[in-house]
């Protein structure tokens, strides 16, 4: 009961993040970086989640990050829901086949993550919208690879510390 009550308490803690962060990345990224859109900064708390957490929590925090997100994006939410379980997908499967409990391991799957994210967009919109996107946003995509030691080193770190505060009841690369 005790570990539950921690696991949904740090889940909470992670969903709050990923709130900030986007109402961070949609009302001071235009202020700071006007040539672009905002890259997608609660993309690394996901990646983090899908990591360090098994299948079944990184998939309801996808559920639930998903809902608090989808406020602060002009993606639909049946497209930025398939965005995110393909990043937990490809997670779990580089982290069954790979794993590294370092923050070097973290910052090489969020580069990925970006990258599968972008591809993986164009093809759903593709596939799935009535007006699907016509180019692929190598801008933003670029920048935001650029962007990722710096961002994904100081994500890490917050992981950490909210782990260190309240610590999950798995944390790794395979269930125990």
């Amino acid at each position: 009961m005790k570990d539950r009550n921690i696991l949904i308490w740090n889940s909470l803690v992670f969903i709050l993040l990923s709130v900030l962060i986007a109402g961070f990345q949609t009302s001071f990224w235009p202020s700071i970086l006007r040539v672009l859109s905002g890259a997608n900064l609660w993309l690394f708390l996901t990646v983090y989640i899908c990591i360090y957490r098994n299948f079944d929590q990184g998939l309801i925090f996808v559920y639930l990050n998903t809902m608090a997100v989808h406020a602060f994006t002009s993606l639909p939410i049946g497209i930025l829901l398939s965005l995110q379980i393909i990043v937990l997908i490809m997670c779990n499967f580089l982290r069954s086949r790979i794993f590294w409990n370092t923050a070097s391991y973290y910052l090489i799957i969020s580069i990925a993550s970006i990258v599968l994210m972008e591809v993986s967009f164009m093809l759903l919109s593709y596939f799935f919208e009535n007006s699907p996107a016509q180019s692929f946003a190598w801008k933003e995509t670029l920048i935001t690879i650029v962007l990722t030691p710096a961002l994904g080193f100081l994500f890490y770190s917050l992981g950490r510390f909210v782990d260190s505060l309240l610590p999950p009841p798995q944390i790794g690369a395979t269930k125990t």
